[in-house]
């Protein structure tokens, strides 16, 4: 399609905890020391990255759910190298 490009497709999706704001530096480095980046899917719900991970068991057995309320405590983070084509940065 012209002028527009598909992020779909294997990103490394890394997790940190506290305020997010103190790790955006980190994050954004181009170079990360530290931490494993599971391979995520996307699109995909971080629940489900977890899920196939091995991280979580199924969520809608017992009391499964609330083992998984520290998933809401972090801050997730995505990431992905790509080239963009001039095609789609000259779209509007």
């Amino acid at each position: 399609m012209h002028g527009t490009l598909s992020l779909n497709g294997t990103w490394a999706l890394y997790h940190a905890e506290g305020d997010h704001r103190l790790h955006v530096r980190h994050y954004a480095a181009d170079t990360l020391r530290g931490g494993r980046a599971l391979s995520a899917p996307v699109p995909a719900p971080v629940h489900q990255v977890l899920l196939d991970a091995g991280l979580l068991e199924e969520l809608n057995v017992g009391l499964n759910s609330l083992k998984a309320r520290w998933v809401e405590e972090r801050f997730w983070i995505y990431r992905h190298t790509f080239t963009a084509p001039d095609d789609a940065l000259a779209a509007q």
